[in-house]
């Protein structure tokens, strides 16, 4: 059982509730009570009419327009409402999921002023299986995820009056319905929104950061299988292994490089496959360079790890609000927090936006809300996902590569001179037969897919809301990208290990020379898929090996 907290949310755990429905817990009091003490401020602060960005204004270039309290509630759903303009294919649902638990986790931080309720929602729609249909395309990654958020969002929302309103869909039980119908199914209710609450919920870098956590973990598991496969054609080449020599790896002093070399080493202890071609003097880069592409690859995966391991415990909201006791960071953080009120900036229109400052339109001389010691909404920055944009972009690249040289040593295994003594093709009756040539076809395809949807999405941005929002991230899209070249990787890497394995079936006595540790993969292909002694039908073979993949991860 998971417990959110705000922090010590992990990677692990994300996958957990998102993959394995692991269940959440109940909010503990004290998180409870730290909740309640940002959200009972922002309710003074409507009351006593201070005027907070997003609480009880409108948003974006609309920020200069003043709510009434007794609007805000009607602020609050109309804003999610105007969000829901995604398009696209729905996200599979352990991404959906995943963005629940991070939204939960980060609005149980309690700087978002939402109340204890909201997110127990959000864990109860995880934990009795309401999926949200999410459309994939449509946010700009700052500010935030507005749309997929909002597509999640007006499930568990509802208006006032009436029947509830617009529910969007979800999934429950399997069957795709109305939210409402989905969140009676399951025995829940759908919120009435408090001031502020729809933009907590709608405003944030979930969409990116859920991907990121699901994208590390997949690419993590993804370089392992790359190493196998790396370590199997190295047998089916004849490879040499004075290339992994560990003295050559520590003269280079690469972290990444040097577990490769050490990882292929162990997989081919015992081989006696490897040096066995006296007339070789090295191997091609594709196999002696394998440590040294593969190692970056490993460095920028531990560098996006600890980067979304922050995202997933991250305020990104905004305003944040800071009451006593929740203030971050040491006494001169706390000092500036307490000189805000003096931060205040006058819009065109005369009327005061900013930090604690009071509206000029409806000047309350004797407010219900002392904003000095007890407590702040700062207006700043962090729904802009220019960080998890470029981690994404980052974890991209890597796994590219992987794909890219993987594809390679296939080439290699096929080519007849190139492979050693190998038939053409990796098929006895070579030309009455084509063996397993149209998968290095299809290996090259995802490969090239890789190389455009590896450009950097980061680098892009396309101004919006009438020039308020004049710098986005394109995360959003660094995140479906980052995804589809993982699905793309998975299937390389299968087809490389399908291909080695053949290799080594045709080498004499092949699969009894195999070192201690590539034995286990040549096992593990070979489960699942037969030698290819006449030409057949190969897709299933490609992704029965993607799923035996997965569960030996």
């Amino acid at each position: 059982m998971i417990h959110l907290t705000g922090a010590g949310l992990t990677i692990e755990q994300v996958v957990a509730v998102a993959r394995g429905h692991e269940t959440v817990a109940p909010l503990d009091a004290d998180v409870q009570a730290r909740m309640w003490a940002s959200q009972r401020w922002v309710d003074a602060a409507v009351k006593g009419r201070t005027t907070i960005y997003g609480v009880n204004t409108g948003f974006g270039p609309l920020a200069t327009t003043s709510i009434a309290p007794d609007e805000t509630r009607k602020l609050s759903r109309n804003l999610i409402l105007s969000c829901l303009a995604g398009v696209g294919d729905p996200i599979p649902a352990d991404w959906v999921r995943a963005m629940i638990l991070i939204r939960a986790n980060s609005l149980a931080k309690g700087y978002s002023g939402v109340r204890p309720v909201v997110v127990e929602t959000l864990i109860e729609m995880l934990n009795r299986g309401v999926t949200p249909w999410v459309p994939s395309k449509g946010s700009l990654g700052a500010s935030g995820d507005l749309a997929p958020l909002s597509h999640i969002a007006v499930v568990l929302t509802r208006d006032e009056t009436g029947d509830g309103g617009f529910s969007g869909q979800a999934y429950f039980d399997g069957a795709l319905m109305s939210g409402a119908d989905a969140m009676a199914r399951a025995g829940l209710e759908r919120l009435v929104l408090e001031a502020k609450e729809g933009l907590a919920l709608s405003n944030g870098t979930t969409f990116m950061a859920a991907a990121g956590a699901l994208g590390v973990y997949d690419a993590e598991r993804l370089i392992e299988h790359a190493e196998m496969a790396a370590a199997l054609s190295f047998e089916a080449l004849l490879g040499i292994t004075s290339a992994l020599h560990p003295a050559l790896h520590e003269a280079n002093g690469q972290p990444g490089q040097m577990q490769v070399a050490a990882n292929l080493r162990k997989l081919l202890e015992g081989s006696q496959l490897v040096d066995s071609a006296p007339h070789k003097v090295q191997d091609a880069y594709s196999l002696r360079c394998t440590p040294q592409v593969l190692g970056p690859v490993r460095d920028t995966l531990a560098f996006v790890r600890a980067r979304f391991t922050g995202a997933i415990n991250a305020a990104s909201d905004n305003p944040l609000i800071f009451v006593p006791g929740m203030l971050p960071g040491d006494s001169k953080s706390r000092q500036h927090l307490r000189n805000l009120p003096s931060q205040v900036e006058e819009s065109p229109e005369g009327d005061f936006v900013g930090v604690g400052a009071v509206s000029t339109a409806e000047p309350n001389p004797e407010p219900d809300v002392d904003d000095t010691p007890r407590g702040r909404a700062v207006s700043g920055g962090n729904f802009h996902g220019q960080g998890p944009a470029m981690w994404l972009d980052f974890l991209s690249i890597a796994v590219a590569e992987i794909g890219d040289i993987s594809e390679r040593r296939t080439f290699r295994l096929l080519d007849p001179a190139l492979n050693v003594g190998l038939p053409s093709m990796l098929v006895p009756t070579s030309g009455l037969d084509s063996g397993l040539m149209i998968p290095q076809y299809t290996a090259a395809a995802l490969v090239s897919d890789n190389k455009t949807l590896a450009h950097p999405d980061s680098v892009d941005s396309i101004p919006s809301s009438a020039n308020q929002e004049d710098h986005v991230s394109m995360g959003a899209n660094a995140a479906r990208h980052a995804r589809e070249i993982i699905w793309n990787t998975q299937r390389i890497i299968a087809i490389e290990m399908i291909t080695a394995a053949q290799g080594i079936d045709l080498r004499p006595d092949g699969p009894t020379r195999l070192g201690q540790g590539t034995q286990r993969g040549y096992a593990m292909v070979r489960e699942v898929v037969k030698f290819l002694d006449h030409d057949r039908e190969t897709s299933g073979d490609i992704e029965r090996v993607v799923g035996r993949m997965g569960r030996d991860s």
